[in-house]
């Protein structure tokens, strides 16, 4: 089957937070493209939207509960596409990643316990921290020639008594880092040494477009990863579902999941959603198709953004094997870092998300998404590349 990834939607019809645009002159003034928040701008599949059909001309949405068909349709998922046998009880519902965590921060720590991050990360993992009375320490990844590394013994030494927990990313957001086999075992075994429960935002893991990186849940590493590790996995960056807030939370150890399933209860957010349940099993049994084609797709805008980026002296494209979100280092150029965000509004006509918004390492970068149509993608770059003549009559030197 063919499937069209050119074509341009209006979201604003739908009241897209992607292009709602604030009210802010800076925004309403100057209309700039979108290619901020991760989520696309491209239909989810044939098969999801089909099932989402007959639910609703079935035309009962009552309270429901997730089924063992969905429940299968995650568990071989995982084992299909990632070789992780996981079994159908370990599965947690929670309506998104995010929230998962915030339980899971309440459940499997105190106020005043640190939680490890490596920054630059996504900005909710700090949010959700210092919104729960934690403190975060934050681990820096080192940028070395475009690749970002983490210095273990600068991890270990981070470490208190007072650390519980480590989030980890993986696929790394911002950055499109897949963590390697070595990494990961050193992280775990780290964690196991100072009894420090693991937290791996997995959103990403199905958008691997570099076929030199291969993704491995680090709970699947070893039988000991995984009595201390909580995976939080989603169908929604993968198929384009982040309106229907249904994740998966994957947690082994039923000591743990009893507690974050309590915490879960007591908040009263243990019933599924009944249309983001219908969209996950049809996705997982139907869409791998439709995903092979999005990742094709997305690998040539990540080579078009790559190619036309990097040719400008002074603006660096991240190399990344993972995400459709691109890190733009814009530190060697000749735009007033201070006042980047506003230059690429203004000048550049494109909306990006700031990089201080994943960790002061984040200063003089700025984020990209482009799942996008590629026109759209490319009008984008052309109207970035300007800003160099707004800056200097001869581009960045």
């Amino acid at each position: 089957m063919n499937f069209n990834f050119d074509v341009v939607f209006d979201r604003s019809v739908f009241s897209s937070t992607k292009w709602t645009y604030p009210q802010d002159p800076l925004y309403t003034d100057n209309k700039p493209t979108p290619l901020w928040v991760a989520d696309m701008d491209f239909q989810c599949p044939p098969s999801v939207r089909k099932a989402l059909l007959n639910i609703i001309d079935y035309g009962i949405l009552g309270y429901t509960n997730c089924s063992l068909s969905t429940l299968n349709a995650i568990t071989d998922w995982q084992k299909n596409r990632h070789d992780w046998t996981i079994e159908p009880d370990w599965i947690v519902q929670s309506p998104g990643v995010v929230t998962a965590i915030d339980i899971i921060i309440n459940a499997l720590s105190e106020p005043d316990d640190s939680i490890i991050i490596m920054t630059p990360v996504y900005g909710a993992f700090s949010r959700s921290i210092f919104a729960n009375q934690r403190f975060a320490i934050t681990v820096p990844l080192h940028n070395i020639t475009g690749r970002y590394l983490l210095d273990f013994d600068e991890l270990e030494k981070s470490i208190t008594a007072k650390t519980k927990m480590l989030i980890l990313c993986n696929p790394h957001n911002p950055i499109g880092k897949v963590w390697s086999i070595d990494e990961l075992n050193i992280i775990g075994n780290i964690c196991l040494k100072y009894k420090i429960i693991i937290v791996s935002d997995d959103i990403h893991q199905d958008l691997i477009f570099n076929n030199r990186s291969q993704y491995i849940p680090l709970a699947a590493l070893h039988p000991y990863f995984s009595e201390i590790c909580i995976t939080c996995t989603s169908p929604s960056k993968t198929f384009n579902l982040a309106g229907l807030q249904t994740s998966n939370i994957i947690i082994k150890n039923n000591k743990l999941r009893e507690r974050v399933k309590k915490e879960f209860l007591r908040y009263d957010m243990s019933r599924p959603n009944m249309i983001g349940l219908a969209a996950c099993e049809a996705a997982y049994k139907t869409g791998q198709e439709w995903l092979e084609a999005l990742l094709l797709y997305l690998k040539e805008n990540y080579n078009l953004l790559n190619a036309m980026l990097n040719g400008v002296e002074g603006i660096r494209v991240t190399e990344s094997d993972a995400l459709f979100l691109s890190w733009i280092d814009f530190r060697q150029t000749n735009i007033n870092l201070d006042n980047l965000n506003n230059t690429l509004i203004q000048q550049g006509k494109v909306w990006l998300d700031n990089g201080e918004k994943f960790g002061v390492e984040g200063y003089g970068f700025a984020r990209l998404n482009f799942a996008c149509p590629r026109k759209i993608l490319e009008s984008s770059i052309k109207n970035m590349l300007h800003i160099c003549h707004f800056q200097n009559d001869d581009c960045v030197n």
